[in-house]
C-alpha cells in the first residue's frame, strides 16, 4: 500500500485517504480528506452569506441562459444530468444545503439512515424541522415519510413505538 504526506498536517497515511483533484489526469490532492473537509467547512462558515450572494446575483443575470441550458439537457437525453441539477437546485432552495454540505453530512453519517441505519442505492432524504427549517440530517425515504406522517411529533413516535412494543409482546404471550 502506497503512502502520502499530506502537505497541511505532515501526516503520512494511504494514498486512499487523498481524493481525486483532477478526474482526467488521476492528480490527487496535496491534502488529505479530513484536512480538505475542514478547510471546506471554515471556508463555508465564513464566507458563506458573501458566496450565497454572489450565486444569486449570478443566476439572475444568467438565468435565462440557465433555463435555455436546463431545456436542452433534459432534451438532449441526459436524464441523469438533469436530475442531479435539478436535485442541488432544490436542496439549496429548499434547505440552503450545498451538494458540498449534503455530502459531508452523508460521510458524516457513514452513508446510511439516521433511523434505521440502512445503507440505501438511492439519495438519502434531507429531513428538518417545518417549524424552523433547521436541517436534522439525513434519512430514508421510508423514515423521513413515517415521522412526517407523524407531524414530526416526538409524543406521538413514542406512543407509536409503545404500540408496537405491546402488541408484539402480547402475541408472543399468546
Amino acid at each position: 500500500m502506497e503512502n502520502k504526506t499530506c502537505s497541511k498536517c505532515q501526516c503520512s497515511k494511504p494514498v486512499e485517504s487523498f481524493g481525486i483533484r483532477d478526474k482526467k489526469t488521476g492528480r490527487i490532492n496535496s491534502w488529505c480528506n479530513p484536512c480538505l473537509k475542514s478547510y471546506k467547512s471554515a471556508r463555508w462558515q465564513s464566507k458563506k452569506d458573501e458566496m450565497r450572494d454572489y450565486k444569486k446575483k449570478w443566476y439572475e443575470l444568467n438565468k435565462e441562459d440557465q433555463k435555455e441550458k436546463c431545456r436542452q439537457r433534459y432534451q438532449s437525453g441526459d436524464k441523469k444530468k438533469h436530475s442531479k441539477v435539478v436535485w442541488r437546485n432544490k436542496i439549496l432552495r429548499d434547505y440552503k444545503l450545498t451538494e458540498e454540505q449534503y455530502f459531508v453530512m452523508l460521510e458524516d453519517q457513514q452513508d446510511v439512515c439516521k433511523i434505521c441505519g440502512k445503507n440505501y442505492q438511492k439519495r438519502l432524504s434531507v429531513d428538518h424541522c417545518h417549524t424552523t427549517g433547521v436541517v436534522r440530517g439525513l434519512l430514508c425515504h421510508k423514515c423521513n415519510a413515517a415521522i412526517g406522517l407523524l407531524n414530526d411529533d416526538p409524543e406521538l413516535l413514542k406512543k407509536s413505538a409503545a404500540y408496537i412494543e405491546s402488541a408484539m409482546t402480547d402475541a408472543v404471550a399468546q
